[in-house]
């Protein structure tokens, strides 16, 4: 892991700490699975972040003002959030253009991030299509 992911994952409580320890396996293996370029694992602005080349950023993060939930953060300029709403409606809380949140409590929906972070992986490639090709 980062040195800086590391730190920052320190700090998280116990719930957001095996949130995101899911989250980053999730991302590694889908990154495992048929994809063309290496995963980078970095951090932008304070984030735990993941991007691989001919895709966008995929940040991950817990915040305090929304201690219940874990944010998937994409960048805003993207058809990203907008594409999952349209696919997996009420399976994510939403924030704008820019996150998907879930419950820390529940189980995560697995496939369907699978088939999210598929999409911002491969962004550049299928930003064209309608709902990414999904």
């Amino acid at each position: 892991m980062h040195p800086d992911i590391e730190q920052k994952y320190q700090v998280y409580p116990a719930p957001a700490q095996d949130m995101f320890l899911q989250l980053r396996a999730l991302l590694f293996a889908t990154a495992d699975n048929d994809m063309d370029y290496p995963l980078e694992e970095t951090t932008k602005w304070g984030e735990p972040s993941y991007i691989m080349k001919g895709g966008t950023t995929i940040r991950l993060d817990w915040k305090s003002k929304t201690p219940d939930y874990f944010c998937i953060f994409f960048n805003c300029k993207t058809k990203m959030v907008a594409t999952i709403k349209e696919l997996y409606g009420d399976t994510f809380l939403y924030q704008g253009s820019r996150a998907i949140m879930f419950s820390l409590a529940e189980p995560l929906p697995e496939q369907a991030l699978k088939h999210c972070f598929f999409f911002a992986m491969r962004y550049h490639k299928l930003k064209h299509l309608p709902l990414l090709g999904g």
